[in-house]
């Protein structure tokens, strides 16, 4: 069993005259990114999925708390303080050092819908005994590099370096070591384009 991590603080800054509110609930087709992320949460049964909320906490956990799923809530609010430089290290860190989840812990941006199987995921990372991480990929090939896809799995190791290091901002610093499960894609509603793209999406 593996707990979950949802990264829901975003400001959606760059969202700013498109959408007045959180990031994880920017309708996606007409379905909340946030609801589709946790239904993708309930077949891999984990026991405690924490959300890192931010300005919006109020609004995220009013939605949250308004669903009925198999799992148990924690809300991991931000104590900094507005004028703080944040990040989403800074949220796995406080999750970590409150005691709010542990490891293996997959991690999940809360502005991030992934179009790809989170268990193949969590399988592909448990199969390669002693990771220190696993990060979902896109392979841009005319780019040629790897883009993080949202998603990752970490270690009992990991979370110690996150949680020993404060002055990294951002966790995907911490996994230019880890292995790298590719996908075919993702949706990034945090864009003026990704949040067109979520407008106008379909269900297949």
């Amino acid at each position: 069993m593996m707990d979950a991590l949802i990264l829901a603080g975003g400001r959606g800054t760059r969202l700013k005259g498109l959408w007045d509110g959180p990031k994880c609930l920017v309708p996606v087709g007409g379905v909340s990114l946030l609801e589709r992320l946790l239904t993708k949460l309930v077949p891999l049964r984990p026991e405690f999925v924490a959300l890192a909320t931010g300005d919006w906490r109020e609004e995220v956990m009013e939605f949250a708390l308004a669903h009925q799923y198999p799992f148990k809530w924690v809300d991991v609010p931000d104590l900094m303080g507005r004028g703080r430089k944040r990040g989403t290290a800074t949220a796995v860190r406080r999750a970590v050092l409150q005691g709010a989840v542990s490891a293996p812990l997959l991690v999940l941006n809360g502005d991030t819908l992934p179009m790809y199987d989170l268990a193949s995921l969590i399988a592909y990372h448990e199969a390669r005994k002693g990771a220190w991480a696993t990060a979902a990929v896109r392979r841009d090939v005319l780019a040629w590099r790897d883009v993080y896809a949202g998603a990752c799995v970490l270690s009992e190791a990991a979370l110690d370096e996150i949680c020993a290091d404060d002055r990294t901002y951002d966790f995907p610093a911490h996994l230019i070591g880890a292995y790298r499960y590719v996908v075919p894609g993702f949706l990034d509603v945090g864009t003026p384009d990704g949040f067109q793209r979520a407008k106008e999406w379909r269900d297949e």
